[in-house]
C-alpha cells in the first residue's frame, strides 16, 4: 500500500509545496517546505503501517482561484452591508481546511450559501475563475491568479508571483461543478488572498 500524505500550509494558512520544484522545469525553484517537517511525518507514520506498507510523502498541485458574484438584495436590505456577508460567507466556504485533493467545487451549493443570507432576494450568478469573468461581464482579474502554465510539455513562468498553476475553469464547469483536475495530478483549489480575489456586484 502506498499512502501519500500532500497537503501543508504555512502558519497563515497558505498552502505550501510545488511537485515540479527542483526538477528540470524549475530548476532553481523551492517547494518552501522543511525538509524536517517531511521526515518527522514519515517517521510518525512509520509507527503505523505494515511492514509491506510504504509511505511517501509528495507535493501536490496547487490551483488558486478568485470568485465574481452577482446577487440582488431585497430593497430593505443595506446593500453594501449584504456585500460584505457575501464575501465572508465565501471566504468560510473555501476556507484551506475543508478542501481535499481532487475535491469538485459545486456552485450550485456555493449559491444556496449566498441565497442564505439576510437581504439577499436572487442570486444572479457564482463565477470561479483565475482571471475572465465567463459567465457575466463583471471584471476579471488581471493579472491572472496564477503563476505558473503547462502545455502538455513546456512549463512557462508566465503569470503572478505567490501563486500555483492555471487551469481552465470555463472547461471545467459541468452542470454547475467545476471538475478538479486529473487524478494522476493531485491539485488541490485554494482561495488564495481572499480579501483581494472575491468581488462582486449588489443590485
Amino acid at each position: 500500500m502506498l499512502l501519500n500524505i500532500k497537503k501543508k500550509y504555512d502558519r497563515n494558512k497558505n498552502l505550501v509545496g510545488n511537485p515540479q520544484a527542483g526538477t528540470a522545469f524549475l530548476p532553481d525553484a523551492t517547494d518552501n517546505t522543511p525538509d524536517i517537517l517531511n521526515t518527522n511525518l514519515s517517521n510518525y507514520l512509520n509507527n503505523f503501517k505494515l511492514l509491506t506498507d510504504d509511505v511517501a510523502i509528495s507535493d501536490g498541485y496547487i490551483v488558486n482561484f478568485g470568485v465574481i458574484f452577482d446577487v440582488v438584495a431585497h430593497q430593505y436590505a443595506n446593500k453594501q452591508e449584504v456585500k460584505l456577508k457575501c464575501i465572508q460567507k465565501i471566504i468560510d466556504y473555501f476556507k484551506i481546511e475543508k478542501m481535499q485533493f481532487n475535491q469538485p467545487i459545486l456552485l450550485s451549493q456555493l449559491e444556496y450559501e449566498l441565497m442564505g443570507i439576510d437581504g439577499v432576494r436572487a442570486v444572479n450568478y457564482v463565477c470561479v475563475t483565475q482571471d475572465i469573468d465567463y459567465v457575466g461581464s463583471g471584471e476579471g482579474f488581471t493579472p491572472g491568479l496564477f503563476k505558473y502554465t503547462y502545455d502538455g510539455s513546456t512549463l512557462t513562468e508566465d503569470g503572478t508571483d505567490g501563486y500555483g498553476y492555471s487551469y481552465d475553469f470555463q472547461t471545467a464547469l459541468r452542470d454547475g461543478i467545476i471538475l478538479p483536475v486529473n487524478p494522476d495530478n493531485p491539485a488541490v483549489f485554494e482561495l488564495k488572498n481572499p480579501r483581494q480575489n472575491v468581488k462582486g456586484v449588489v443590485r
